[in-house]
């Protein structure tokens, strides 16, 4: 079977690539875009090391930001259904235990480490990439689950404002992408040490007490 590509001279003739071709591009445009950044990434690049040709790549993805798109999209998908599957565990109860919670929005992202570990690692330099569109992209993406976090941790966490509740999830999410930019993981490392780990030191930070309040008994108790 062949397709067509039409250029500036006339239809030219190549042959489809098939599906184990459009993988092998997938698997080796994450592990390049994750090694070296989006914008540094070219597609011969991509093509040369999956044993591909460009008219492949434009068959199947029109262009690298579609390329990217399709990266992106195969792992991030059904990583959010995931967090939004616990998530909502979560909210079916008056008050969740905090515990509850971070695991909801930890499990499924630090077992990214393990199961597609050069996907976390892009996930984690989104924010760095000379392609500056690529970060606010992905947060526009994760508004609406990180919203139904953050009322899940309020929930959780009665006594503390608003803000702090928000400032604390959002240094679980920057430890999160601190993770994901150690990827691979150690070896010996496993799913269940880490995110052990994880859940004790932040579950217990989330749930100390405001600021304001330490500094109160702390005077409290010198008078």
């Amino acid at each position: 079977m062949a397709m067509s590509k039409r250029g500036a001279e006339g239809a030219v003739e190549v042959e489809a690539a098939p599906a184990d071709v459009r993988e092998s591009i997938l698997d080796v445009a994450e592990r390049q875009f994750a090694e070296n950044g989006v914008a540094s990434t070219t597609v011969r690049s991509i093509t040369a090391e999956a044993g591909a040709n460009v008219a492949a790549v434009n068959y199947y993805f029109r262009s690298k930001e579609d390329l990217y798109r399709e990266v992106v999209g195969r792992r991030l998908g059904p990583l959010n259904e995931e967090r939004a599957r616990l998530l909502a565990d979560c909210l079916r109860r008056k008050r969740p235990a905090v515990e509850d919670v971070l695991r909801a929005l930890a499990e499924p992202s630090l077992r990214l480490c393990f199961e597609y570990p050069h996907f976390a690692r892009l996930l984690s330099r989104l924010r760095h990439d000379l392609d500056d569109s690529l970060w606010p992209a992905y947060r526009s993406a994760q508004a609406e689950l990180t919203e139904g976090f953050r009322k899940a941790f309020a929930a959780a966490l009665p006594g503390l404002p608003a803000g702090e509740v928000r400032t604390r999830m959002h240094y679980v999410l920057g430890a999160i992408q601190q993770v994901w930019s150690h990827c691979p993981r150690p070896v010996g490392e496993t799913p269940e040490g880490l995110l052990a780990s994880f859940i004790t030191f932040y579950a217990a930070g989330l749930s100390a007490s405001a600021p304001g309040k330490v500094r109160s008994a702390g005077k409290a108790t010198r008078s």
